[in-house]
């Protein structure tokens, strides 16, 4: 008899430890699948004009960011003077446009938001 409730002991203790890895394996999955979602819920994110992030060209133009950001032409050229060090947008010239690169946009919006944290 011992030895039989010793065997059930054992048993149910492999089937815990089987189902906690597999509850552990799901829950993993699910949270990947959750941060994967949540991913591309920003990417798709609509700025209160309605433009969204995936829409807009690989290089930025001070309307397109204007409109994203729903803010004025002008304060967005106030932004590209800032030295990036300091919050400003990065860009660049081309002759007397500035233009600013999608993923650099991207990543000062990112930096922006980790620093409000």
């Amino acid at each position: 008899m011992e030895d039989t409730d010793q065997f059930l002991s054992e048993l149910m203790e492999l089937i815990n430890r089987y189902i906690d890895e597999k509850v552990d394996i799901r829950f993993r999955e699910k949270i990947l699948q959750t941060d994967k979602n949540n991913e591309d819920e920003r990417k798709e994110k609509k700025s209160s004009k309605g433009t969204i992030l995936n829409e807009l060209p690989e290089i930025l133009s001070a309307q397109n960011i204007a409109d994203y950001l729903s803010i004025s032409r002008p304060r967005v050229y106030e932004l590209f003077q800032i030295k990036n060090s300091s919050g400003g947008i990065p860009n660049f010239s081309i002759g007397a446009t500035r233009r600013v690169v999608k993923i650099d946009f991207i990543n000062w919006i990112e930096k922006l938001k980790a620093e409000s944290l």
